[in-house]
């Protein structure tokens, strides 16, 4: 079940970069900033996005500790800032997310128009999106609703596996499109790189441990 999850996770906390990397439409047309809550079972986390052509900002409420994270698709990075240090770390991004996060499962995705609907004020087209795993036939579904710049602005999603039921959801508000800083998709001047030190498990090997694997 971990790895069905974790694929949604990733989509609905990364948002548009990693949507477009599953090919679930193309990017968004215009730059936009918005307010956004995710919803799971465990509760509900605030966070705020920025977003322009191959960037994306987004600052993540955790109970009161922002968590920030910059992914450049332009660049294949994605970068975390840890401001009390002044330092980030940085991880190779490729065509599937985060290089060593383990490989998401592989998807046939479908796709059936849903009519159209009004979201905070914004006019979308509603889709229904069915995504099958060829390996397991594990099927993850919801609905997407996406603006006519290609912003998804809700997301209502389903993830079934081994007789449970796991919901998510994502909701923007106060979408505002236009030019963003560009500041705002950089390190900061006078910040270090974080190393991580000899032998201690990346990405990658936790994630393997997570699922009962060996780093």
């Amino acid at each position: 079940m971990l790895r069905h999850l974790a694929a949604l996770l990733a989509l609905l906390l990364a948002g548009p970069a990693l949507a477009q990397s599953l090919s679930l439409g193309p990017p968004p047309t215009v730059e936009y900033r918005a307010d956004a809550v995710m919803e799971t079972e465990a509760g509900r986390m605030p966070s705020k996005i920025w977003s322009a052509k191959g960037k994306e900002r987004r600052e993540l409420d955790l109970g009161g500790h922002v968590s920030t994270t910059i992914v450049r698709t332009d660049r294949k990075v994605v970068w975390t800032l840890m401001p009390e240090q002044r330092m980030y770390m940085e991880n190779a991004f490729g065509e599937a997310g985060p290089a060593g996060a383990g490989q998401p499962p592989s998807y046939d995705i479908e796709q059936t128009p849903a009519g159209e609907e009004v979201v905070n004020g914004v006019p979308c087209k509603k889709t229904k999106v069915v995504m099958t795993d060829r390996a397991s036939g594990t099927k993850l579904g919801g609905f997407f609703w996406t603006s006519k710049d290609g912003i998804v602005v809700k997301v209502d999603a389903v993830a079934r596996s081994e007789g449970s039921k796991t919901r998510f959801k994502l909701e923007l508000t106060n979408l505002q499109v236009g030019p963003q800083p560009a500041h705002l998709f950089e390190i900061p001047a006078g910040w270090s790189k974080m190393e991580l030190p000899a032998g201690m498990p990346g990405m990658g090997d936790m994630m393997k441990m997570m699922k009962g694997g060996r780093p």
